[in-house]
């Protein structure tokens, strides 16, 4: 029937139907109707998603068609986090041919390759350097077809890759882990980036990148940000903590040892002394989820996030004396409700993606700074009284935060806010009229720059 219509009306084969599919994407679940619609010359493009729409359907039948017949394989199609390894094998092997033929043409056609460069050699997949090689063919007459169609940059940057297939593509040859793409992204930079609706999953492939040997220092070509600061970013956030009773003791290890990292950034910022480390970067992260809550409610949600990062940090810092000090200072910053002027401030979560903007300018810093001085004044002589305390008193931070912390912070913000209403009060009896914004807002907000959603 289908091969009969498709006989008398031809142009019905890559015809889009008001759910904007064609035939093709309709057929999946029936083999013998894509083999069909493909000797008809139906439309494989990579930006037809034909082979990421198969793999999230499960049809498995119609997946070695597409591949046998050059459909192209995308960083974003699914099947780099599919959990069935068969197919990922699959898919693996047909990516080692294609490269392998376009190393060939290489080989043959452009005597100006030398493939003993780094990034170029014949022991190992072509992968980091496909995307330049292919034009290089393309202008010199050699055609490229279909299925030779390239990922933009590495098969690591795979956003939706899973461990069993960064596993299977290390094995099958693939070794370009730290390359960057033209936007001076790194794999572990870009995983860091995208797709955080599984934040667990994303842990593991950032822990498998790491164990690889890459640069989790690299900074983001934008927010100047070190992607390992970004990570603590994640695993702070509340979506994480709270989730840890899911997490494997593996899983916990690896948490461990990403927040543990004492590597400093060059930022300026009240938060931190001397900078910003990993922790400090997970400890304010729960900030923007906290903002609107009622204080009791904004305690329980810091004080959370604050024992479970401790938790995993704990056992893996032999001396960890510095982690309540840390703690103490990000809970204290956050509640008196003090400015990021770090990289902490360039970031935020938005529809699972870490979204990153071009750092504040010093004059912008020290201008913030200055309207701020009076808060964090307060801030360095609470966080003084209260490490002396903490050391004189010598309990766990549980109580301590609980049973003196707290109440003491309570009796400073009710102290803040009667010194806030009394100043208002003159001011207006000499005829002053506040705004509801302050130009530090304007400032902080940054709200005529867009967030780099795309890097």
């Amino acid at each position: 029937m289908l091969k009969k219509e498709l006989r008398h009306n031809p142009e019905m084969v890559n015809h889009r139907l008001p759910c904007e599919q064609t035939l093709l994407h309709i057929a999946l679940p029936w083999p013998q109707g894509v083999s069909i619609l493909l000797a008809a010359g139906a439309n494989i493009a990579p930006d037809q998603n034909i082979l990421s729409d198969a793999c999230w359907l499960g049809n498995s039948s119609s997946i070695p068609l597409l591949l046998d017949h050059g459909c192209p394989i995308n960083l974003s199609s699914s099947v780099f986090s599919s959990r069935n390894i068969d197919l990922q094998k699959l898919v693996v092997s047909h990516l080692v041919r294609r490269r392998n033929r376009l190393g060939g043409l290489a080989a043959n056609n452009l005597s100006g390759i030398d493939f003993q460069s780094p990034n170029l050699r014949k022991d190992r997949v072509l992968n980091a350097q496909a995307d330049v090689v292919a034009p290089v063919l393309s202008r010199t007459g050699v055609e490229i077809d279909l299925a030779l169609s390239l990922l933009p940059t590495t098969v690591y940057h795979a956003t939706t890759m899973n461990v069993k297939m960064g596993n299977l593509l290390y094995d099958a040859g693939f070794r370009d882990f730290d390359e960057v793409d033209a936007l001076e992204m790194s794999p572990f930079w870009t995983h860091v980036q995208y797709d955080m609706w599984k934040p667990l999953e994303k842990l593991s492939v950032l822990a498998w990148l790491r164990d690889k040997g890459v640069d989790m220092y690299r900074r983001h070509p934008v927010g100047r940000m070190m992607a390992i600061h970004a990570v603590g970013r994640l695993l702070g956030s509340p979506r994480l903590c709270f989730g840890i009773g899911r997490m494997s003791s593996e899983q916990q290890e690896q948490t461990g040892l990403f927040l543990s990292d004492r590597t400093t950034d060059d930022c300026k910022c009240a938060c931190s002394r001397t900078g910003c480390q990993a922790l400090a970067f997970a400890l304010a992260d729960c900030g923007p989820f906290t903002h609107n809550f009622r204080p009791n409610t904004k305690f329980n949600i810091d004080f959370s996030c604050c024992l479970q990062v401790r938790r995993l940090v704990k056992s893996h810092v032999p001396d960890n004396q510095w982690i309540p000090a840390k703690a103490i200072r990000a809970m204290s910053f956050r509640w008196l409700e003090l400015t990021h002027t770090c990289h902490a401030s360039l970031v935020q979560w938005h529809c699972g993606r870490l979204s990153v903007k071009a750092p504040l300018s010093m004059d912008e810093i020290n201008e913030i700074q200055e309207e701020e001085r009076d808060l964090i004044q307060q801030l360095e002589d609470l966080v003084a009284e209260f490490e002396a305390k903490f050391d004189d008193l010598g309990i766990p931070l549980i109580p301590f935060l609980e049973e003196h912390w707290k109440p003491r912070m309570d009796e400073v913000l009710r102290a803040n806010d009667e010194e806030k209403k009394e100043e208002k009060r003159r001011m207006r009896e000499l005829g002053v009229t506040i705004g509801e914004e302050s130009s530090l807002h304007e400032i902080a907000d940054r709200e005529d720059e867009d967030w780099s959603f795309d890097l």
